[in-house]
């Protein structure tokens, strides 16, 4: 049987340095809806789920959803593990494309390159092209399977630490920093697009002018952006990665 394969976008109206960003308006619509006009070019998504959590504050992502007819899970706030566990229980999804959402350029093609990586090597836990030689700061994410994250859930719960509450929250960091329990991959990207040097995620007001200038000049109705051309269009406007580059380190090297 086929395993069900779908995008979880974690999202939350709370962040502490630019709030309510997730439907911060880009060059005319909301984060999401941009985020969602991207993944939808992905040709090996079965759906795209977005993850927000029952407080109050985030009735917001689920009106916006409900508006959009995108799927939506309202989970545990703090624990947001368990809300990727729930919401792959309810909507039946085996392996889980994990991505956040302030990452509105997210790259449709390396999730598909992902996706079939896994298909090769099914045994695998996980799969990530976030890191210091994986895609672009802003068009990464990761792949990881339901089974890695229960399991995870369940050893976390096992040892009482005072790391629960970090490992609750950064989804597949207990992962990461156990690779001897986990079957992992680390996807490298090409030596043009992997560049730590260039930021297009979004954690501040500066990110969001970088993102809308980038939108602005390369969106193209009926396509989606790709890193590369995102990549090129900076490289030819240093003015514009001087906006956000003091913000920002290179991702670490997980």
């Amino acid at each position: 049987m086929k395993k069900r394969t779908s995008a979880i976008i974690q999202a939350r109206m709370n962040s502490s340095r630019l709030p309510q960003k997730v439907l911060k308006d880009i060059q005319g619509k909301p984060l999401l809806l941009r985020l969602k006009e991207q993944l939808i070019w992905s040709e090996l998504l079965d759906d795209i789920v977005i993850a927000t959590s029952t407080d109050k504050m985030d009735i917001p992502i689920y009106l916006f959803c409900q508006e959009n007819k995108i799927s939506c899970f309202r989970g545990d706030l703090n624990n947001v593990l368990k809300r990727y566990i729930d919401c792959a229980i309810k909507f039946n999804i085996d392996i889980i494309l994990r991505i956040t959402a302030d990452n509105p350029l997210m790259d449709p093609e390396s999730i598909d390159n992902m996706v079939k990586l896994f298909c090769e090597k099914p045994d695998i836990d996980y799969i990530n092209n976030a890191h210091k030689r994986g895609l672009v700061h802003g068009a990464g994410c990761e792949l990881v399977t339901r089974g890695a994250l229960e399991k995870s859930l369940r050893l976390i719960e096992e040892h009482n630490d005072d790391q629960r509450g970090y490992y609750y929250e950064h989804v597949t960091i207990f992962i990461r920093k156990h690779p001897t329990l986990f079957n992992i991959i680390k996807y490298e990207a090409p030596a043009e697009l992997s560049r730590n040097d260039l930021f297009f995620s979004i954690d501040y007001p500066e990110d969001l002018e970088v993102v809308n200038i980038i939108v602005k000049n390369l969106y193209k109705e009926g396509k989606y952006i790709k890193p590369k051309e995102i990549v090129d269009f900076l490289d030819d406007h240093p003015e514009i990665v001087k906006i956000n580059s003091h913000l920002h380190q290179a991702l670490p090297d997980w």
